[in-house]
């Protein structure tokens, strides 16, 4: 592998300024990511919250997290760095300290003997790429990727080892949790890998915009599902001897009783991803192989509240007006998720 393609810090750029809000929103109506309607509220967003542009945009929902980055590495002239690109080991493992490389995002993918290559997650980053680049001793250029991939790799690479398919947590074998220890369920449920591979789930379903997280007891793996556009998708089969610590810790965070597995239980988690609120609903229900486990989300910050911005025309919204007004009766609002009861 080469270090081609890599580039220099971008310029420091005052991501707040009118010039370069105008400038993004622009390029993302040019290409399509959001319409004109969508630019004149993000405009009006980060006007009064005086936030990063970019900031605002993924945190109203409006562009992922993955495509935001590909629109900042066009109006930065950078180039993007690829996940195949990542390395299998870590770099400079003994030099740079872990909590520094996720703080920043910073992720160092190559050494040669021209320099070194990083994958950053921020254009702004330069004061880290300068300080990583006077620690190792080599001149850095850089390459963007998204900030939750980098993490990701940096928790692979140079923290202890996460909870994966292939390798399940320490002392976390089939018969790891009694049903009658209450104890020990909490102490699953508090893992530091659990938790860390719960939060993920978590994240990648916001990023995905899934509308639900199914954790499906089987006799050989717990199956975990993203409903995405009405459609299940299996995203990863984690090994049997995860399913009590997973679903212990999804019932610490819902506030729910670990030590009751028979019946049925209804929850609520309230979470930021990646600066958006998300309401979590939790249900669990018993079956045969354990509890399977349903997570319901719904993004606080993008639900339209209002008639207007729901689109009712006149005449619908005299007619709602006017029943909402009656004493009593009933309107039914139904649909498949998603669709927008809310």
């Amino acid at each position: 592998m080469s270090n081609s393609g890599a580039a220099k810090p971008a310029e420091r750029v005052d991501l707040r300024s009118d010039d370069f809000v105008r400038r993004f929103s622009s390029l993302l109506v040019d290409q399509g990511a959001i319409d004109e309607l969508a630019a004149r509220r993000a405009e009006r967003a980060q006007k009064q919250s005086g936030e990063r542009y970019d900031f605002v945009l993924t945190r109203l929902g409006l562009v992922s997290e993955s495509e935001l980055i590909r629109y900042i590495a066009q109006i930065f002239d950078l180039p993007l760095a690829s996940m195949e690109s990542f390395p299998q080991v870590p770099l400079f493992a003994g030099q740079v300290d872990a909590a520094f490389l996720k703080s920043n995002a910073l992720l160092p993918v190559f050494a040669g003997p021209d320099g070194i290559t990083v994958a950053i997650g921020d254009p702004m980053a330069g004061d880290a790429v300068a300080a990583f680049s006077y620690l190792i001793g080599q001149p850095a250029n850089i390459q963007l990727a998204a900030r939750k991939d980098i993490e990701r790799a940096i928790s692979r690479l140079y923290e202890e080892p996460a909870v994966t398919p292939e390798a399940g947590a320490p002392g976390l074998g089939q018969d790891a949790a009694h049903d009658d220890d209450v104890r020990q369920l909490a102490d699953l449920g508090s893992e530091a890998p659990v938790i860390r591979l719960v939060n993920e789930l978590i994240t990648r379903a916001a990023e995905m915009q899934a509308s639900d997280i199914h954790f499906e007891p089987r006799e050989e793996s717990l199956v975990v599902r993203f409903r995405i556009d009405g459609v299940l998708q299996t995203v990863e089969q984690l090994p049997p001897g995860l399913r009590p610590a997973v679903t212990s810790r999804v019932k610490i965070m819902a506030r729910l009783n670990i030590a009751e597995q028979r019946l049925p239980q209804d929850g609520r988690i309230k979470t930021t991803v990646r600066g958006r609120d998300l309401d979590l609903r939790v249900s669990t229900m018993p079956t045969l192989r354990g509890e399977s486990v349903v997570l319901r989300l719904l993004d606080r910050s993008s639900a339209a509240l209002d008639f207007e911005a729901l689109g009712f025309d006149v005449c619908a919204r005299t007619n709602l007006d006017r029943l909402l007004k009656e004493p009593n009766g009933i309107i039914l609002v139904t649909g498949p998720t998603g669709s927008g009861k809310t």
